[in-house]
């Protein structure tokens, strides 16, 4: 895709002496639609075409490597293995997320209670380990 591209452009020459005259109409022709030239009037399948093959060229998540180009992804596999697996705060997530489903009971509970019209639970109120103001 990557040479139909460079051809459609004229970006690959295959004589250093001639120039490509469609080439540099149609980019030419294309700078002027991007630029938003009303009087550049392409058909719908153009603009698909091109559509495909720009989104393709460089919107790929890997965007073009050089040809013979063999680097490495990096690695992010440890000893302990994958970092998502060994994750120090695990437990205490863990001990908010259940927490936090427990109190959406206990609201939902006296959302109920208050729907049908019953007094709201005395102990839902109040917490016995808050401290209390003396004066």
């Amino acid at each position: 895709m990557d040479e139909v591209i460079d051809k459609i452009l004229g970006l690959t020459m295959s004589s250093p002496v001639k120039i490509n005259g469609k080439a540099v109409d149609m980019r030419d022709r294309l700078a002027r639609y991007l630029a938003g030239d009303p009087d550049v009037r392409f058909t719908s399948e153009q603009v698909r075409i091109f559509t495909f093959l720009f989104a393709h060229r460089n919107g790929t998540p890997q965007k073009k490597e050089p040809a013979g180009s063999k680097k490495r992804s990096l690695s992010f596999i440890s000893e302990g293995g994958l970092p998502w697996l060994n994750d120090p705060m695990k437990e205490q997530e863990a001990k908010a997320i259940a927490a936090q489903q427990a109190q959406q009971k206990i609201e939902a509970a006296a959302a109920e209670r208050k729907l049908r019209g019953l007094e709201p639970d005395p102990d839902d109120d109040e917490d016995p380990d808050t401290p209390e103001l003396v004066r």
